[in-house]
């Protein structure tokens, strides 16, 4: 698929469904363009996605938060 289907000049992706930590590294991979099947998307986009919240490595620091708290209810 290289997009050719769509009549508009920026097609939208929204995604609405809720994330899990089981499902960060796969949602990074995406993001990245890395791994996976890559047919469906443009390589090297006219331009990078613009990133609205969070920092660059976000994931990592979402996994640190998250075995933080684990511990703590652990403690708990």
């Amino acid at each position: 698929m290289d997009g050719s289907q769509f009549h508009t000049r920026f097609p939208v992706v929204l995604r609405f469904e809720g994330i899990g930590p089981e499902n960060i590294a796969g949602y990074e991979k995406h993001r990245k363009r890395v791994g996976g099947d890559t047919g469906h998307i443009l390589e090297h986009p006219p331009a990078p996605n613009r990133r609205l919240i969070g920092s660059e490595n976000w994931a990592s620091e979402a996994l640190a938060e998250i075995a933080e708290i684990k511990a703590q209810n652990f403690a708990a």
